[in-house]
């Protein structure tokens, strides 16, 4: 978070920073700061690209906890600017549809040239642990 509020002191209309740090409140366990920096994020729309604004509405959206939203801006994410599915997967998880979130980050796991982050294969270890299927874990 320091390299964050060094760059937002640099440039204070700098989204994607407000992005990141959104990111980075949520996963200290500050989902209203979170929601704050989002929202920062979604008010200077010009320094956003599609593809960044469409993820901060995604975070929204859970903080929210509207998952079948989030899931829609997830798989438009996806569908539209290949990003990878951890955040669709992990939604899916939420709506009870966790076989659907592990198919969509095995075969992203198949067919990435550089391989999966050792935080999304976490996530990924955690789906396939709530399916029961603790052998098969990446991790």
């Amino acid at each position: 978070m320091p390299l964050i509020w060094e760059a937002l002191a640099l440039d204070p209309d700098f989204a994607f920073a407000w992005s990141r740090l959104g990111v980075a409140l949520s996963n200290a366990g500050f989902p209203d700061s979170a929601a704050w920096a989002w929202n920062e994020a979604l008010a200077r729309p010009n320094r956003l690209t599609e593809a960044q604004r469409l993820r901060v509405i995604g975070y929204l959206a859970m903080h929210r906890r509207d998952f079948a939203g989030a899931v829609e801006v997830w798989a438009r994410d996806v569908r539209m600017f290949g990003a990878d599915p951890n955040n669709l997967s992990l939604t899916l998880d939420r709506l009870d549809r966790t076989a659907e979130g592990v198919a969509l980050m095995e075969e992203w796991a198949r067919t990435t040239p550089f391989g999966i982050s050792l935080g999304n294969r976490a996530n990924h270890a955690v789906l396939l642990a709530r399916l029961g299927r603790f052998a098969e874990t990446p991790l």
